[in-house]
Order: structure tokens, then C-alpha cells, then sequence
């Protein structure tokens, strides 16, 4: 039997034979063959089990979150290329790491070098790689908390760029933090002049929102609704959006949905904000069961979100294989499937169904600040997924909600105490005094030793929003913990009267009656009745330190019975904040 070898031999000869200059097209043909393969194996857009979405070798250092290896790379890259976007890329991981000073310096040398290249090549050459440099400086300088340079850069090239939508993005950011409303909306409203699909229109509701212009960004969602009721964006807005001011936006949607009582945009609206917390998961499923059309690609995805809350698995499960088996290779399914294999904990099979869904749609901010972060977390490469966030913000700048989770992700999971404030104090100037930030800043520097700092941070979070209760909560335990107990309880009852079912605020009263006023049985009936709805809390650490609450007081109130006393101290229970 001849070898595969000697039959291709065979066949070439004959080939060769027949046709005397197939022999250079053979070699050409193989050749282009070979070098796609080494493209493509270093582009990394394979969709195996080791699917990779990155571009070169430094990008894939940075994804991994080792920063000084990926600038030897960039360097390497620049060295061969006289256009500065990679000195630019540079500057980036430099801003991350916290190098502000010398990530200015290298973007103000890298527009230096635009300018000359500009000038002695002319623009037309250069115009779709100087629309991404230009971005990625102003948005590097908006990082690095400096506003002004963001903005004077970004407004002398804007009129050149104002059909790319990433610009506009930016821009809108930008002005926001320079206290620009008016010219962020004017820069809205002429987008939507050119730009008119449903997902622009959801895309614009997301940045009206982000200004505070609640209203008009329900009804520009509206608009994209009645556009497209499939359009994806539509969702990821609702989810954006309704992080902002929940009671607020409830209220102006409770009364659009009775004033248009067979419209189911409110509606759905209503349900995606009730989905996201386990004490009104009930009203989410009865809102979705009123719903007059439940085929929608969008009523489908909040089906499957309220399922996961109300751990109705199997349900969620179902749709997520009729979704995936409409379309296999979509964005969509990879998606689906990322966040299905993320609820049974099969992180390795989520983060690779993630990566092949940001292979399908690379703009996708969710996919990089919310999707891959949280695997990464649960699965304890938590280094790894700051880059993450890093890509998620600047593919949504003016998104002060996925700033906020890179707040959260440095002061609660990184530990860099001094990046979170930073962060926070960026959200602030995109989100106008944003109550989330100060009551993150002042938990940031509880753990900072600053009491006095912390207290009025609680405030302000207070002050910006009087319907949260656990800013309420964050105020009275510190108070407790700096011995001003009369305060302490007063602002702890107020949050209990705003939230019934915070047991956290429950736990924090059981602890000053215990320790405080020696009110032993008071102290137990909070206790127990905070104990008793551990099943309503996710987080394993509060679980454990409730836990640990309860039996210190159990122990209490049992020698209390016997007629035993106990030294009963504030700082031997845990406040939670």
C-alpha cells in the first residue's frame, strides 16, 4: 500500500505532467496557505477551547494582567511603526497601574508626533488610525483625571469624527466630567439626526440617562422599542439603566404603564428593575405573566433572568436552549451559554463561551465589565480581570455604572484602596455627585482608618438619595463603632423603616441593644429574626459573620435565662455596613 506521501507525489507528477506551470501556482497557493495559518493562529480569532480574541502578543499580555511584559511588546511594535498608537497603548497600562504622570507625558509626546506625521503626510492616509488614536488619548487623559487636556484635545477633532459613534461616546463623557451638560445632550441629539436604528436610539437612552435626563431617556428607549422590538441594546440599556435611581425610575414607569395600560415597554421596563433584587423577584414574575407578547427576544432574556432569581432553573434553562438552537453561532447563544455555564459554576466552559462572544461582537461593553469579571472573580483570577474593566469603560465612558463596578472590584476584591478612591472620585465627576460613589468612598475609608472622612461620605450619599437604606445603615454603624450610640440607633431605625427586609439593619440593632442599652430579649428578637432570612442573602461572608452574630448572642441569651450576666462589648459583634 503507497504511503499519503507517495500518492501525493504521484498525483503531482501527473498533474505536472498534464499541466507544466502548475508548479509556481502550487508553491504560490501553498504558500498564502501556510501564512494564513500563522495569521490566524496569531490573531487568535480560533473558536476551539482555547478560543482567544486578541490581536498580538502585547494585547494578550495585557488581557492576563502582566502590564510590564505587554509594554516591552508594545515597544517592540512601535519600533517598527512611525504612527504612536502604540506608545498610546502604552500610556494606557501606565494610567492603570497608576502611573499618571508618566501616562501624560506619553500621550502628549504621541499627539506631538500625530501632529508631524499629519503635517508631512497629510490626514486622508492616516484618517481611521488617527479616530482611534485621538479617542484613546482623550479617553486616557479622562481616566487619568485630567479633564481639561481630555477636553481641549477631544473638542479640536471632534467636528472631523462625529459619525464615528466611539468619538461621540467619549465626548459625551468628557463633557459631562467638564460640567458640559448642555453640549453632551446637543451632541445626543445631532447623532440621532444621521444615526436612527433601534440601536442607536438605545444606545443615546443609555447617555441621556447617564446626564440625569430620565424622562427623555425612557422615551428615546421608547422609540428604539416601537423601532425593534429584537434589538439587543434595548436590554442591555434596560440593565444599565435601571441601576441609576430605581425608585425614581419606578415611579415615572408605574405611571407611563397605567396611562398606556396595553403598551408592554413599561412593563417589561418595571420587570427588569424588580428581577434585579430577591425581595421583589414575585412582582417581576407577575408583571411577565400580564405581558401581551411574550416572543420577543427581549421578553425571552428577562424570562430567563427572573427564572435564575426565583430559582426556577429548569424553566431558564429551556429558553436558553431554544434561543441557542435558533442560531448556534450567534453572539446571543455564546453569550447565554458564557452566563449558563457561570450559574453552574463551570467557569473554565463560561470563560471560553465569553471570549467567542466578544470574538462575535468585540463592542459589547457587558461582555468585558460584567460577564468576564464576574467568571474571572468567582474563579479567583481576580488580577486577571481588571483589564476587563479597563476595556468595558472605554467602550462606554459615559457608563458611570461599569465605573462603578471597577470601584467595587479595587476597594472590595484588588484591595487597592487607593485606586478605588480615585475611580470613585471619576464617577463623581461623570455622574454628577453620584450617592452610590460617596457611599462606596465612605466605606473605603472605613477600612482606611478615616472615621470622620467615612461619616461624611455617608452623608452626602444620604443627601444625594434619601431612599436607600443602607446608606442609612453605613451611617449608623459608624456611628456605633466612634461611641455616638444615640445616632447610631436613629439612623440604623431609620433604614430598617425604609427596607423591612434589610436584616442587616435588623443584625446592627440586635447588637446595640446586646451591647449597649443590655436590652438581652429586644436584642434576641432582632437577632433571630435577622438569622432566620439568611436564606434572602448570597454574599458567603455576610453569611458567615451573621452567622457567627447569631450564636455569640444565642450564648448570651442563654445565660441571661440562667441568670448568668455577660461583658458584653459593640466591637464584639459585626456591623455590617
Amino acid at each position: 500500500m503507497k504511503t499519503f506521501v507517495e500518492k501525493v507525489n504521484l498525483f503531482y507528477r501527473k498533474a505536472y505532467d498534464k499541466f507544466p506551470h502548475i508548479e509556481p501556482i502550487l508553491v504560490i497557493s501553498l504558500s498564502m496557505l501556510l501564512v494564513l495559518g500563522i495569521i490566524l493562529s496569531i490573531k487568535g480569532i480560533s473558536t476551539d477551547d482555547n478560543t482567544t480574541f486578541t490581536n498580538n502578543v502585547a494585547e494578550d499580555l495585557f488581557y492576563k494582567a502582566e502590564y510590564d511584559k505587554a509594554v516591552e511588546e508594545y515597544k517592540n511594535l512601535q519600533k517598527e511603526e512611525d504612527w504612536p498608537i502604540w506608545n498610546v497603548k502604552i500610556a494606557e497600562i501606565y494610567s492603570i497601574k497608576g502611573e499618571y504622570e508618566r501616562s501624560n507625558t506619553l500621550l502628549k509626546e504621541s499627539i506631538v508626533k500625530r501632529d508631524r506625521i499629519i503635517k508631512e503626510k497629510g490626514i486622508e492616509k492616516y484618517k481611521e488610525k488617527d479616530v482611534e488614536l485621538i479617542n484613546e488619548v482623550v479617553f486616557t487623559f479622562l481616566m487619568n483625571n485630567e479633564k481639561e487636556e481630555a477636553l481641549g484635545l477631544g473638542e479640536s477633532h471632534l467636528h472631523d469624527y462625529l459619525n464615528n459613534k466611539q468619538m461621540i461616546k467619549t465626548m459625551v463623557a468628557v463633557y459631562i466630567a467638564n460640567n458640559k451638560v448642555d453640549k453632551a445632550e446637543k451632541l445626543i441629539n445631532d447623532y440621532l439626526i444621521n444615526n436612527t436604528t433601534a440601536f442607536d436610539y438605545a444606545l443615546a437612552s443609555e447617555m441621556y440617562m447617564s446626564m440625569g435626563k430620565v424622562t427623555k431617556g425612557i422615551d428615546i428607549l421608547k422609540k428604539a422599542w416601537d423601532l425593534d422590538k429584537n434589538e439587543l441594546e434595548i436590554y442591555n440599556a434596560m440593565s444599565q439603566i435601571q441601576e441609576i435611581d430605581k425608585k425614581n425610575l419606578l415611579d415615572k414607569l408605574n405611571l407611563l404603564s397605567k396611562e398606556n395600560l396595553n403598551e408592554d415597554f413599561y412593563k417589561v421596563f418595571m420587570a427588569e428593575i424588580y428581577s434585579t433584587d430577591k425581595d421583589s423577584i414575585i412582582k417581576a414574575e407577575k408583571i411577565l405573566d400580564d405581558l401581551n407578547d411574550k416572543e420577543n427576544i427581549n421578553v425571552r432574556l428577562l424570562e430567563i433572568e427572573i427564572y435564575n432569581k426565583a430559582n426556577r432553573d429548569k424553566e431558564a434553562e429551556e429558553i436558553i436552549k431554544e434561543i441557542v438552537n435558533q442560531d448556534k453561532d450567534s453572539y446571543l447563544a455564546k453569550n447565554l451559554l458564557a452566563w449558563d455555564a457561570l450559574w453552574k459554576k463551570d467557569y473554565d466552559s463560561a470563560l471560553d463561551f465569553a471570549k467567542k462572544c466578544i470574538v462575535k461582537n468585540s463592542n459589547c461593553a457587558r461582555a468585558y465589565g460584567v460577564l468576564v469579571p464576574q467568571i474571572l472573580v468567582e474563579k479567583g483570577d481576580t488580577k486577571i480581570a481588571e483589564p476587563f474593566f479597563r476595556t468595558a469603560i472605554k467602550k462606554e465612558p459615559f457608563n458611570y455604572n461599569m465605573i462603578n463596578k471597577l470601584g467595587e472590584y479595587y476597594g472590595r476584591k484588588a484591595i487597592d484602596i487607593e485606586k478605588a478612591k480615585k475611580v470613585y472620585n471619576l464617577v463623581m465627576n461623570i455622574g454628577r455627585d453620584d450617592s452610590e460613589a460617596f457611599y462606596n468612598l465612605s466605606k473605603l475609608y472605613m477600612i482606611d482608618k478615616k472615621p470622620k472622612e467615612a461619616i461624611k461620605n455617608a452623608k452626602e450619599a444620604i443627601k444625594n438619595n434619601e431612599d436607600v437604606s443602607k446608606y442609612y445603615r453605613l451611617l449608623g454603624a459608624l456611628y456605633l463603632e466612634q461611641g455616638l450610640y444615640e445616632d447610631g440607633i436613629e439612623e440604623t431605625r431609620t433604614a430598617y423603616l425604609i427596607n423591612e427586609n434589610d436584616i442587616l439593619a435588623l443584625n446592627n440593632a440586635a447588637c446595640y441593644y446586646f451591647a449597649i442599652t443590655g436590652e438581652i430579649e429586644r436584642g434576641m428578637e432582632n437577632m433571630k429574626e435577622a438569622y432566620d432570612s439568611l436564606s434572602k442573602i448570597s454574599d458567603l461572608d455576610v453569611k458567615k459573620a451573621l452567622t457567627e452574630n447569631y450564636n455569640k448572642a444565642k450564648s448570651i441569651y442563654d445565660n441571661y435565662q440562667n441568670g448568668k450576666e455577660s461583658y458584653i462589648r459593640i466591637a464584639d459583634f459585626t456591623l455590617f455596613y
